[in-house]
């Protein structure tokens, strides 16, 4: 009788074990359910932050200001820290980013923008003119483009210490193209452009002090915008080979935002150009007189 209740025992025990195993286990399962479900929820409000953070300084691009913000008032963990930077190229050779296709425009700044995004010299690089040259047509590539280079630029103020309010532009044309047989009154192009491993087989050059102006200084040169023609997905350089300063002004912004909510930190980083003319312009129609139907 007594061998009886101790197996009885035995089995109680054993029961009560696998029970306890199978609560905690169970226990277990949801705990670890609730931590992701949070850590989940969390990273998603992180993300929506960072976004928030990209939209808040695509708005208001102040260059090298950091802003610390909260997205939700009721919750002081949920916030987002942004920053925007405009890096200057390291040299006065700048390869467009983007490949271009027939028709499309690469635009390359020679003024800086300053911390509000407005364009300045005033502690600021502005290229101070030159020879300068549009460098295309890869080594290797099988197709001819052409390319027509506008130069933007406005001789009101010349001076660095007097701002330009650039308010009367003007804009210099001109086609470069080595397929003679288009006749389409475009220049021959020159030799090579060596951009470090890339080799460009055209170099398409415009002297801005003889055909532009000899006095066109300290952000008079505002802009050039150089549109591809007769080919696609084509590499854009432009050197500028003399005239200050040691290189490019800035290009773009980057936008680097990072959102927190919790435990948990996502991080967007955004590129965008600067506002430039609108590419209907390059192909508006103008007249030196009036116009006549």
């Amino acid at each position: 009788m007594e061998n009886q209740k101790g197996q009885a025992l035995i089995i109680v025990l054993l029961v009560m074990s696998i029970v306890l195993t199978v609560v905690l286990s169970s226990v277990s399962r949801s705990v670890t359910e609730i931590q992701t479900t949070t850590y989940e929820e969390d990273s998603l409000r992180a993300f929506s932050a960072a976004e928030a953070g990209i939209e808040d300084k695509l708005i208001n691009p102040q260059i090298g200001v950091e802003t610390i913000e909260s997205v939700d008032p009721s919750d002081a963990s949920i916030f987002y820290k942004a920053m925007t930077t405009a890096p200057s190229p390291d040299s006065k050779q700048y390869i467009y980013p983007n490949p271009l296709s027939s028709g499309e425009s690469a635009t390359f700044w020679l003024v800086s923008h300053d911390n509000s995004g407005l364009l300045s010299c005033n502690g600021f690089p502005c290229w101070e003119g030159g020879v300068m040259s549009v460098c295309y047509k890869p080594q290797g590539e099988s197709q001819e483009p052409a390319v027509e280079i506008t130069i933007y630029y406005d001789e009101t103020n010349k001076s660095s210490a007097v701002p330009n309010n650039f308010a009367d532009l003007t804009v210099y044309r001109k086609l470069f193209d080595f397929d003679n047989t288009r006749d389409n009154g475009g220049e021959d192009p020159g030799g090579t452009c060596n951009f470090g491993d890339i080799i460009f087989t055209r170099s398409a050059s415009v002297n801005t002090v003889s055909e532009i102006s000899p006095t066109c200084r300290d952000g008079c040169l505002i802009l050039v915008k150089v549109r591809v023609l007769y080919a696609s997905d084509q590499q854009i350089g432009l050197w500028l080979r003399s005239g200050g300063p040691t290189s490019f002004p800035a290009q773009r912004i980057n936008i680097s935002s990072t959102g927190v909510a919790g435990d948990s930190m996502r991080k967007v980083d955004v590129t965008r150009g600067f506002p430039e003319p609108p590419s209907l312009f390059d192909t508006a129609v103008f007249s030196l007189d009036g116009l006549e139907k």
